[in-house]
């Protein structure tokens, strides 16, 4: 697909420039010293000795198959279709104690109306390389997460060598499971790279000496040994990876569960992290990946676990999944590009050696090296055509009958509060609540609250979302409720039902307080009711258009809005990763043998939420100068003008709609004061 390729070096320098041809064949040698992952169909032209890549599977296949056939001698003819070669295969291997087991294991998340795992049965053992893969959602992480002891099943049992999880003591489950999340960010707990990793160590009763030397020794294997006094947030997201790998690996757990591992890495960094991870292994540790890479899978794993939908469909060998289509259909997977071309050209009917992943095919010797195609340098380059250009689509002229739900599936709504104007509905909302801070009776917003819950109604919400949604606004009144009734004022002539010290409770305190208490539940439904009735988005393009809000501003605020629900998810996720790191138990230890390790726990509790807090600010910084760098990108800074794809309408209908509120607030209004002066007596 591509014109041309630009080959950095590692001081950040261009070494290479040219057509795919002239760098991935006639400088093959110089791109895989620079630890780049050299592409599949240049690997397949290297064999053939041919100096130009393939430009489809198909023809990837036909090189492949014709090369292997001149190699053994033999006509290209249909055969028996070997297996592709698996490496660390454990076929036949005898039965080992399982590690840890899983049965019936369920898991689903608050809130949610389904199982992220459900019904899971599972065993794994010691020297097992398990890969678990699947499309987003399958619930691979969260059946990972489960692995490593991070998350308790909602139903089911997990068993540690026989005995169950929870019977583990805390201090033994970090040291012996370790999970490594996809983004490093959340479990980073140092100020520096070395102190991180030193953290890691806080579950091990190791003198100060012996730290170092290990600490020393995973920030060479991680080629980290320069950055040791760096934080660990300003390193490249490579850099990252390998350091929350270090840290997981610094206990030598039994068991190591990782999040998407190779990503971000080369060629370079991702074999010596297996490489790594094999050893361990090897030693007897059951490595659990969760990862979309087939290639990492055909040439490391020993199993392979598919997921959908949060069960499991497959359990078994890795050759078998690469040969089965119908598997990899259901788990929305495609075979690694190696497995691809060998499968095309068995399917042709070429007998060739077994390959199931890019190794293989780099293993395999060529015909003669490939000559070098004409390498240019840096300078003036003039894009390789092919034919004339197609021609641009014509532009789809925008809709701009109505408006539509902008980053949503949804195309206007049929529910009529929903197609009214966001500006015109904001400006309701804050006149209707201006207007109800001059009611002091409780019958007005009582009455008020019921013509709010029957509009809902008519929108498709219903009464009890509305009730249990203004559940936190309910204990708020309550508060001023009683607030009001024991420090009001007392009028001439009230008499005091109850009195201690300055507090007093009387029938014009109780009247008042309610009063001030359901004025602010039925505003708060008003404005909830708005909330749940309004695209956010839609209501800044609105206010931009119809309120001449600068639009600076009104996309920060989007920007915002968009950007702050998702701190909760990652507060989420650090807790979990501090969990990981033993966070929540470096201290246990403490409190056996004397009371001073019982403050210091109570101390290191109270200090947790500050330390979060620190990492939540970090990562914010972090993801809101992305966010800042993305909207400077697409315009925001230099432009003083805009045009838009959608405009949001005012129509007769939003007047209609507004002052149809401000008469029913105030018929309701007249209403209930004409019946509060009529029927209310006064105490005597």
């Amino acid at each position: 697909m591509l014109d041309r390729v630009i080959v950095l070096d590692q001081e950040g320098q261009v070494a290479l420039t040219g057509t795919p041809d002239e760098v991935f064949i006639g400088n093959r040698g110089v791109v895989r010293s620079l630890g780049i992952r050299m592409p599949v169909w240049a690997s397949v032209a290297h064999l053939s000795g041919s100096s130009h890549l393939p430009r489809s599977h198909d023809e990837a296949a036909i090189t492949f198959g014709e090369w292997a056939a001149r190699r053994s001698h033999l006509p290209a003819s249909p055969g028996g279709q070997p297996e592709p070669h698996i490496r660390n295969r454990t076929d036949g291997a005898p039965l080992i104690r399982p590690r840890i087991a899983l049965s019936g294991v369920s898991f689903r998340h608050t809130g949610s109306g389904r199982d992220s795992v459900s019904g899971v049965s599972l065993t794994c053992a010691p020297g097992e390389l398990i890969a678990i893969v699947g499309a987003n959602g399958a619930g691979k992480s969260t059946l990972g997460l489960i692995l490593a002891g991070v998350v308790q099943p909602t139903a089911g049992t997990v068993l540690l060598d026989g005995t169950p999880l929870e019977q583990v003591p805390g201090i033994d489950q970090r040291r012996r499971l370790r999970y490594v999340f996809q983004y490093p960010e959340h479990q980073f707990v140092g100020q520096t790279v070395r102190s991180d990793l030193e953290a890691a160590m806080r579950v091990e009763q190791l003198d100060a000496h012996a730290v170092s030397e290990r600490v020393d020794d995973a920030l060479r294997r991680a080629e980290l040994e320069g950055l040791a006094r760096a934080n660990p947030f300003t390193l490249s997201h490579g850099q990252k990876r390998r350091l929350s790998v270090a840290g997981a690996l610094l206990t030598n757990p039994d068991i190591l569960v990782l999040d998407e591992p190779t990503f971000g890495q080369d060629d370079h960094h991702t074999a010596q992290l297996m490489a790594t991870v094999t050893r361990r292994v090897a030693d007897g540790c059951t490595a659990i990946v969760i990862t979309h890479d087939l290639d990492l899978v055909a040439c490391h794993a020993t199993r392979v676990i598919g997921m959908r939908d949060g069960e499991i469909i497959f359990d078994g060998t890795p050759a078998n999944l690469l040969e089965s289509d119908s598997i990899l259909r259901s788990c929305s997977l495609r075979r690694p590009p190696a497995a691809e071309v060998a499968w095309r050209a068995r399917q042709l009917g070429f007998t060739i050696p077994p390959v199931a992943c890019r190794q293989d095919l780099e293993l395999l010797k060529p015909t003669v090296d490939a000559r070098s195609g004409g390498l240019r340098l840096t300078g003036p380059y003039v894009a390789n055509r092919i034919g004339d250009p197609p021609a641009s689509p014509r532009p789809r002229e925008p809709d701009r009958t109505g408006a539509q739900l902008i980053g949503t599936d949804r195309g206007p709504s049929d529910a009529w509060l929903e197609r009214r104007n966001p500006t015109v509905k904001f400006g309701v909302v804050v006149a209707l609540g201006f207007m109800m801070t001059f009611v002091f009776n409780p019958l007005t917003p009582i009455v008020w609250l019921g013509v709010v819950m029957a509009v809902a109604r008519t929108t498709g919400i219903g009464p009890g979302r509305i009730v249990r949604l203004l559940s936190p606004v309910a204990v708020f009144a309550f508060s001023l409720l009683w607030t009001n009734a024991f420090l009001s004022s007392i009028p001439s002539g009230e008499r005091i039902l109850w009195q201690w010290g300055p507090f007093h409770l009387t029938v014009h305190g109780l009247v008042q307080g309610s009063a001030l208490a359901l004025r602010g539940i039925s505003t708060a439904a008003v404005g909830l009711l708005f909330i749940l009735t309004t695209d956010p988005t839609l209501l800044v393009v609105s206010l931009v258009q119809h309120g001449r809000l600068p639009y600076r501003w009104g996309y920060a605020l989007l920007a915002g809005y968009r950007f702050m629900p998702g701190l909760a998810d990652e507060l989420v996720q650090i807790r979990l990763a501090r969990r990981v790191r033993g966070e929540d138990v470096t201290d246990e230890r403490a409190l056996y043998g004397s009371w001073g390790g019982g403050l210091r726990r109570r101390a290191n509790g109270f200090s947790r939420p500050f330390r979060e807090l620190r990492i939540l600010l970090t990562v914010a910084i972090l993801r809101a100068t992305r966010l800042a760098i993305a909207m400077d990108a697409r315009g925001f800074a230099g432009i003083t003008t805009r045009t838009y794809f959608r405009t949001v309408p005012l129509v007769p209908a939003d007047f209609v709609f507004a002052g149809a509120s401000f008469l029913a607030l105030a018929v309701v209004y007249l209403a209930t004061s004409w019946v509060v002066q009529t029927t209310w007596v006064p105490p005597s």
